[in-house]
């Protein structure tokens, strides 16, 4: 699905970014070890970004090369996206994540509430794949609501069984529950995007939702 033209591409500028340690670090079990560069977003987005990141330093796509990307992998998400009538809306934000080796990934969180659709492409061999819990699929506002059935204990749930290899793509709702995967000697390298925001202001990162974090908004929504 994803030209190899555009994973060598987004892998030899992941490297060049990680060379002049231009990573900004994102939430993971070990502080530090899962960072992320910004190819591009909307200037909505950037202005949140820029709440936490005063310098902005996680934003890379002034540069000519993170623009190619970000242009060549939203084309490809819209249209893998339209392809199997998942959403019409547009992939507005595009990043580069890594996880250092033998990182331990990151808790079992979801996104944001309602269900954006996410795209995650491996840019290296044996990358692991992200984490998937399995769950009966339920999107907002039904998974905050008194008739939930999002289960609890996040962290026993079995894994969906899923391989992917470099070309392959994950498309994957921000509300399921999921986790960077730990890694082993090797960097990893994937592509991310998101499609347009349901909700104004509220992305992908706007909001990390771990287990604990998830139910307190419920016990608060039923008030």
């Amino acid at each position: 699905m994803v030209p190899k033209e555009l994973t060598d591409r987004a892998l030899a500028f992941a490297i060049e970014c990680d060379v002049n340690d231009r990573f900004y670090a994102i939430h993971s079990q070990t502080e530090g070890e899962v960072g992320r560069v910004v190819l591009g977003t909307t200037e909505a987005h950037m202005d949140q970004i820029l709440t936490y990141d005063v310098n902005g330093g996680v934003y890379v796509g002034n540069e000519r090369e993170a623009q190619i990307i970000h242009s060549q992998y939203t084309d490809l998400c819209q249209r893998l996206a339209r392809a199997h009538g998942l959403t019409n809306k547009p992939v507005d934000t595009t990043e580069i994540v890594k996880n250092e080796p033998h990182s331990k990934g990151q808790v079992h969180h979801m996104d944001n509430n309602p269900g954006m659709w996410n795209m995650i492409a491996p840019l290296v061999r044996r990358c692991p794949i992200t984490i998937v819990r399995e769950q009966a699929y339920q999107d907002y506002p039904a998974n905050m609501g008194p008739n939930s059935w999002i289960p609890r204990g996040w962290n026993s749930l079995p894994s969906l069984h899923l391989e992917w290899e470099v070309g392959d793509m994950l498309m994957l709702k921000s509300n399921a529950i999921h986790a960077g995967p730990p890694t082993g000697v090797d960097r990893r390298y994937v592509l991310f995007g998101s499609e347009q925001t349901k909700r104004p202001g509220e992305y992908t990162d706007t909001d990390v939702i771990t287990e604990g974090k998830f139910f307190r908004k419920m016990r608060m929504s039923r008030r």
